[in-house]
């Protein structure tokens, strides 16, 4: 019984450490997306490009899914490095 319950510790302190990660790449993740989407708007400000009447949900989900590909892949090549 001693050994299920040690098993049982170690187990909940590895799903600890798993949402601890999850969480601290999820904030990684919207902090880089937010952070993207303001210089993208702030770029477009100074360019004269941007036209906020014209500014439809499709643009801003294409700038966010160009964020989220390129952090995507910023951090596949950091684990692959780490391995």
């Amino acid at each position: 019984m001693c050994d299920m319950q040690s098993r049982l510790s170690e187990f909940n302190l590895f799903v600890f450490y798993v949402i601890k990660v999850w969480e601290a790449v999820t904030y990684e993740l919207v902090d880089e997306i937010i952070l993207g989407f303001c210089f993208e708007m702030h770029r477009s400000c100074k360019r004269g490009t941007l036209f906020l009447d014209e500014l439809d949900d499709e643009y801003v989900i294409a700038i966010i899914s160009v964020q989220l590909h390129f952090l995507y892949t910023r951090y596949l090549l950091q684990s692959l490095e780490l391995a």
